[in-house]
């Protein structure tokens, strides 16, 4: 009697399993899952009706015996399909059982973290490891998952609004995807790059090639063969001007120095050496202040750093959609204040080009405030947030301004500029 070898089947189960496409948190696709059981099904569908056929050439065979003999093989037919069709489901039921068994999922005892939250750990057969954070409550605040080789995606969520806020991933390179505040991605920034220490280009002979009443030009040239064009004031001893090329000519740096009033301005610019383009902006004065802007490849402004009179390192970003374009309208701005001050840094919340209602600051103990400002530029409440306790609600302006002045803010009265997001391109 024809039957069905289980080393074939054996391999349709094999072939099945092979499918399963894993999902980014552990475990498998439920189409992928359904797929390799319709396949093990179809498999071993083909295998019995291979058996089945076999008896029905042998029936063929034997036309022309006699009766009881077309009835005795009849009866043998009609055994082997009863025996087939029993065999079929043992077997579906024994694929099911192994693919089921690859999609297992086994989950651990729920942990108590020192802050509160609910720790649970799942694995599944294939080595991925996923552990999430909730709040008691329930609400996602990071979901970590690693497989067996050593990948990691952690992704960290807003427990109020359950949405991604940021995700670090090692796979292929380790990268940190930002998500904006309805959970959409933003941006992806690469870090922890292994930085090689180039050796810095040596100067390898500088040489006066051009005298002039008042002024020198000096060629200094550099180990890699990089050189510098220098024009020189010899009563004052200074550089005042220059340009840097790379070892093909191309100009990648100028600067230049400007006295005024007493105070020494140097204005450096940085170029694509590809395209000539200007790729960044430097202005150092005398008096510490100091400004740069960067470009994109098609030269527009996305970013402005400053240090302000205050001590305040500025940032001005534009917005940059995934194509490159950039918007200059109501760009970001983020203030990171001194070492010495309790306010870690400060984030503007823009209604228009010149007006921010509310500023949210980061304090250095881990607390938050949110500071809302009038049309004259003065804070009108101002709500401080301290973890484990009720927010603080200050509304009438002397208490306002005492806590203002003990937390060193800076605000329009010290700073023209500091609400006012359309100076990245001036």
């Amino acid at each position: 009697m024809a039957s069905i070898n289980p080393e074939n089947i054996k391999n349709i189960v094999s072939s099945a399993e092979n499918g399963l496409i894993k999902k980014t948190l552990g475990g498998f696709t439920p189409e992928s899952t359904k797929e390799a059981l319709q396949k093990v099904a179809n498999g071993v569908k083909q295998l019995a009706d291979n058996a089945i056929g076999s008896v029905q050439k042998e029936l063929q065979a034997y036309k022309g015996k006699t009766a009881q003999e077309m009835a005795e093989l009849t009866s043998k037919k009609d055994a082997v399909i009863l025996s087939k069709d029993k065999q079929i489901a043992e077997v579906k039921e024994k694929a099911k059982q192994q693919l089921k068994a690859a999609t297992s999922v086994k989950t651990g005892k729920p942990k108590t973290l020192p802050n509160g939250n609910i720790e649970t750990v799942k694995v599944n057969k294939n080595g991925a490891r996923m552990t999430t954070e909730t709040t008691p409550d329930g609400k996602k605040v990071n979901i970590t998952v690693e497989t067996i080789d050593g990948d990691i995606r952690k992704t960290k969520y807003d427990p109020v609004s359950g949405k991604s806020v940021k995700t670090y991933t090692n796979t292929n390179s380790e990268k940190v995807l930002s998500y904006d505040g309805n959970g959409k991605f933003k941006k992806a920034e690469t870090v922890n790059i292994q930085k090689t220490n180039q050796p810095k280009p040596k100067p390898v002979s500088e040489q006066v090639i051009e005298e002039n009443p008042g002024m020198q030009k000096i060629r200094k040239s550099y180990s890699d063969g990089s050189y510098t064009m220098i024009d020189y004031n010899p009563l004052t001893q200074k550089a005042f001007a220059g340009e840097k090329f790379n070892a093909a000519g191309k100009k990648i740096e100028s600067f230049k120095v400007i006295p005024e009033n007493n105070i020494s301005t140097k204005y450096t610019t940085k170029f694509h050496p590809e395209t000539g383009k200007i790729s960044e902006t430097l202005t150092e004065s005398s008096n510490g202040l100091k400004t740069k802007v960067l470009y994109n490849e098609a030269g527009k402004i996305y970013k402005k750093v400053e240090l302000t009179e205050q001590g305040l390192k500025r940032i001005i970003t534009a917005k940059t959609d995934k194509y490159g374009n950039i918007s200059e309208s109501y760009p970001a701005i983020k203030y990171i204040y001194p070492k010495n001050s309790p306010i870690k840094e400060a984030r503007l919340i823009q209604q228009t080009q010149l007006h921010a209602p509310d500023e949210i600051l980061k304090m250095k103990d881990g607390s938050s405030v949110t500071i809302k400002i009038n049309n004259n530029y003065d804070p009108y409440n101002v709500t401080i947030m301290k973890k484990g306790e009720k927010p603080k609600v200050l509304s009438d302006s002397k208490s306002i301004n005492e806590y203002m002045e003990q937390i060193g803010k800076i605000g329009y009265r010290q700073d023209k500029q500091y609400y006012n997001n359309y100076y990245i391109s001036k």
